[in-house]
């Protein structure tokens, strides 16, 4: 009789160890996939930090319109992201928007464009205006650059990468935003020199996109 109660004994306790193993497991895959971010959090963070990634899209395609389209791009892109950790979301929502820009104006190297004038910067009363409107007028490579490596602080292979160019072009369009903003500084304020800057170096100041 003993024995049968031993032997009968794992019949009865099996399925509560399997059930418990089961729960075991989805508690564990629940914790995994909580560390990512959804759709929700996508866009709350948009909402949150919407005057943050609408100027990055502004300070990229110059224009207003495009500005908004990019915005709401890369809203759609980040919404169908999947495995994105949430400690990552701002980035990811940052590089959706540089590639939607990149997308919408296709800039390319040495290219000549029109130059740029929004609304409300022709007459800059702060260093962070002034910066703001030089950037604007940068050809549209030289501006992606800047805003890229500069601002965004992306390196030159990844900034070569998703503009589709050399290393090299990337260093030499930097070099050619530094030497603009500069020209621009002296116009803006008689008192300030041109000071020509290498494609290396960090400007001394940059236009703090509010997060």
């Amino acid at each position: 009789m003993a024995f049968e109660k031993t032997a009968g004994r794992p019949e009865t306790e099996e399925p509560a160890v399997r059930g418990s193993s089961l729960s075991s497991r989805r508690r564990s895959v629940a914790g995994v996939t909580s560390g990512y971010a959804a759709a929700s959090d996508f866009c709350q963070l948009f909402q949150d930090r919407m005057d943050g990634l609408y100027l990055l899209a502004l300070l990229l395609t110059a224009n207003h319109r495009q500005a908004e389209a990019c915005f709401v791009a890369g809203l759609e892109d980040c919404t169908r992201a999947s495995a994105v950790f949430r400690a990552w979301a701002e980035t990811w929502a940052k590089r959706t928007i540089v590639i939607n820009g990149i997308r919408m104006v296709s800039p390319i190297p040495n290219e000549i464009g029109s130059m740029k004038a929004i609304c409300g910067v022709a007459n800059p009363i702060s260093d962070a205006c002034a910066l703001f409107a030089g950037i604007i007028q940068l050809q549209p490579f030289e501006r992606f650059v800047y805003v890229m490596s500069v601002l965004e602080g992306y390196s030159d292979h990844d900034c070569a990468r998703l503009l589709r160019c050399g290393v090299g072009a990337v260093i030499d369009a930097r070099t050619r935003a530094f030497e603009q903003l500069s020209d621009h500084e002296a116009r803006v304020d008689p008192r300030i020199q041109p000071e020509v800057r290498s494609g290396n170096e960090m400007p001394e100041r940059s236009v703090q996109i509010a997060g």
